[in-house]
């Protein structure tokens, strides 16, 4: 009989910080260096609305990554490894 793999990662949560991470990977294993992709959340809309009430320049938020999460995923085996909330 062949033994199953366990594919979840363990209840032990990642270190995480807004930029790349070095890290063992939970699911692979692997010693990496994480990738980061970042994500808009309540923040960003709440820094786009009160740049549209300074000036026309709501689109700011949205192009810099200072008001976004920062989702880490393995560059191995791509999963999703954790989230930085700003």
């Amino acid at each position: 009989m062949y033994a199953e793999t366990d594919t979840t990662a363990p209840a032990c949560p990642l270190l995480l910080g807004p930029e790349t991470s070095i890290v063992d990977c939970p699911y692979c294993q692997s010693h990496i260096m994480t990738t980061v992709k970042h994500t808009s959340n309540t923040n960003t809309h709440i820094a786009a609305a009160n740049w549209s009430r300074l000036c026309c320049l709501c689109c700011i938020p949205f192009c810099s990554d200072s008001a976004k999460n920062a989702d880490h995923y393995c560059p191995c085996c791509q999963k999703y490894l954790g989230t930085y909330r700003k």
